[in-house]
């Protein structure tokens, strides 16, 4: 289950979950079985986020870095542009 914290900061925006991140480096990220549809997450830092079950239908991660994400989520039509690349780059 997601951690209700981790799921009301990335709903605040990107730019405060990456301030977020920045700030608390050591934190697990668990987004497990969040309901994340339909949202903008693209640029999210999301390395090693855990997304096992999350609902990403329709998400924007366009530019969103998930490296070590584990990805294990529903991704019915979400935008990964770029998102695969930068799995690859780090």
């Amino acid at each position: 289950m997601a951690n209700p914290e981790h799921v009301k900061i990335l709903n605040q925006g990107v730019d405060a979950w990456n301030r977020w991140r920045e700030e608390h480096r050591e934190v697990k990220v668990d987004l497990s079985e969040a309901d994340l549809s339909k949202g903008v997450h693209g640029e999210a830092t999301l390395y090693m986020a855990d997304l096992t079950r999350a609902n990403l239908t329709k998400a924007n991660l366009e530019g969103a870095s998930l490296m070590a994400a584990n990805l294990k989520a529903t991704l019915t039509k979400t935008d990964l542009a770029q998102a695969a690349s930068l799995m690859g780059d780090h």
